[in-house]
């Protein structure tokens, strides 16, 4: 367990070894592989199961031939070789894209601003600055 305050955390399966092509590649390509994930939980803005190439040598640092294991990845269609990047097959199966958790924080905000709204204002006690005190017609902006 990390000290980091703000740690974040990636769920791993565990019944991932049932994963034929996990059992197949089995030992340092399935190391490779979940360092891969964990990368991804890491640098999560923008990369919906993505792993630059260049991140290899940080992925794989404790790793002997990690260039032959992202090979293996490939071959059994674990990994998805673009020219700049891989691709982690399924991520977006099990973790949501960016967009998603954009649309999710966005729900969240407007939830809590008229959780905020619901507690707080009233037609007797209107706020100008609320959208939906405004739009009940308590206020005017």
């Amino acid at each position: 367990m990390s000290n980091n305050p703000g740690a974040v955390f990636q769920k791993i399966d565990p019944w991932i070894n049932d994963d034929d092509d996990i059992a197949a590649v089995g030992g340092m390509p399935k190391y490779l592989y979940i360092e891969g994930l964990l990368y991804i939980r890491r640098n999560i803005h923008g990369r919906d199961g993505i792993i630059p190439k260049y991140a290899l040598g940080e992925i794989g640092k404790d790793i002997p031939a990690r260039d032959k294991h992202a090979k293996t990845l490939v071959q059994v269609g674990l990994w998805i070789d673009h020219k700049d990047y891989w691709e982690v097959r399924n991520w977006t199966r099990w973790n949501k894209t960016e967009d998603e958790r954009k649309a999710l924080s966005e729900q969240k905000r407007v939830s809590g601003q008229k959780g905020a709204h619901a507690k707080w204002h009233s037609a007797a006690k209107p706020d100008p600055g609320c959208r939906w005190c405004v739009e009940k017609e308590w206020a005017r902006a």
